[in-house]
């Protein structure tokens, strides 16, 4: 048995030398470890003191966002909701919010992205590095049962509860959702220009400073070299990558991969290896991304075409690129 946990680092980031650039707009990047995966944050600014000032306010914003989605701190909306035990809890306006939009994500997915898929995370543990079985069937079906979104209620005054068992992870939507909030601080800094990469949550404020596009390297599904497939340019716009190769174990030949389907409690099987959407919005693109490896290649299709201002590259079983817009 061979088990294998990929940081979600799914996308190479190219960046381009200094050199190009405006002299007076010099890239400050700043990197760690947080959201459980490797991040980077580079701003592009003509003074020092003020680029160094923003990192940090990103970063603690950073910091505040994963206090309030943790799955596994006492203190967060997310533990304090699930063992509730079905009582109501006053959550921040952050946690409200996302799990408000989590459920529109639910409806366009026909239920397919469920943020109350916790109790079939838990049983699976991706987190473990070695696996000897895979989960009970019993246990999948039993866990199954309970993930409904229509069990998350929601209250005025920030207060939600959540019934029949229900318990809410929101590892398929938070990164993306913040994001865009440290986009949105960046702004209010007066930054014009920078790259935000949250474990492969791809962020662009506006172009380089030379007006070239951030160049995105596209990794190659199961290379363990990190080889880039594929490479897009980008403005001012998010691309986000879900895959089967991302966090997964193999055990008697079979990859067993992070993304479950909430009707039968097991990996999805839908003939793709990872999809990449690009739109503006990062909340955005990590939940489509999501739902289209929960699809498969024709509902995916029919998916990205409805949208607007929406393009995606579905990577088959084989790594071939098929895009969509």
């Amino acid at each position: 048995m061979i088990a294998k946990t990929f940081p979600i680092l799914v996308l190479s980031l190219l960046l381009l030398s200094a050199a190009g650039c405006d002299r007076m707009a010099q890239p400050y990047t700043r990197s760690g470890f947080a959201l459980d995966t490797v991040i980077g944050i580079t701003v592009y600014d003509t003074e020092k003191s003020h680029a160094e000032s923003v990192l940090d306010k990103a970063y603690a914003l950073c910091g505040s966002y994963e206090k309030l989605f943790g799955i596994s701190d006492p203190q967060s909306d997310v533990y304090r909701l699930n063992h509730a035990n079905g009582e109501k809890i006053k959550v921040s306006d952050d946690t409200y919010a996302l799990l408000k939009q989590s459920v529109t994500y639910a409806e366009i997915s026909g239920g397919l992205l469920d943020v109350t898929i916790q109790p079939l995370y838990a049983l699976w543990d991706f987190q473990n590095e070695t696996h000897e079985n895979i989960p009970d069937d019993t246990l999948l079906q039993e866990a199954a049962a309970k993930v409904d979104y229509h069990n998350i209620e929601f209250y005025p005054d920030n207060e939600i509860a959540l019934s029949s068992g229900a318990q809410v992870n929101l590892g398929a939507v938070a990164k993306g959702y913040i994001a865009d909030r440290i986009k949105e601080s960046l702004l209010r800094e007066g930054i014009s220009s920078a790259l935000i990469n949250l474990g492969g949550n791809i962020q662009t404020i506006g172009t380089k400073p030379d007006g070239s596009p951030f160049r995105i390297g596209l990794q190659t599904p199961f290379d363990d070299t990190g080889a880039v497939l594929a490479e897009v340019d980008v403005n001012d716009r998010s691309v986000v990558t879900s895959g089967t190769y991302q966090r997964y174990f193999t055990l008697n030949g079979t990859n067993y991969h992070h993304i479950l389907d909430p009707y039968t409690g097991y990996p999805a099987e839908n003939g793709l290896n990872a999809a990449v959407v690009i739109t503006d919005s990062s909340v955005d693109a990590d939940a489509y991304s999501t739902i289209c490896m929960l699809l498969g290649y024709d509902k995916a299709c029919d998916l990205i075409s409805s949208l607007d201002q929406t393009e995606a590259y579905l990577i088959d079983r084989a790594n071939v690129i098929h895009h969509v817009d």
